[in-house]
């Protein structure tokens, strides 16, 4: 299953966010992370994601059965990608 997490979450816990979604997830911009996982992995993720929800953080979760399902297009400067840790 191929997933786009977009996040806003306060400045103090934004580190923490950052470590968590690169251990899934390859970081494709400031606030974007996207990539393959399964579906336990992604109960896993939202389980941990949801520690971090208050109404100061939102996450919003896009989770499609193959990246080939959509069209992504990035116009300007393309940020270098950071692989998962496994």
């Amino acid at each position: 299953m191929f997933v786009v997490v977009v996040y806003d979450v306060q400045s103090k816990t934004n580190p923490k966010i950052l470590k968590l979604l690169r251990q899934y997830l390859f970081h494709v911009q400031n606030s974007v992370f996207e990539g393959s996982i399964s579906e336990g992995i992604l109960e896993t993720l939202k389980e941990q994601l949801s520690y971090y929800s208050c109404d100061q953080n939102q996450f919003v979760l896009y989770d499609m059965l193959s990246e080939k399902a959509f069209h992504k297009v990035v116009l300007g400067a393309k940020m270098e990608s950071t692989p998962f840790l496994s």
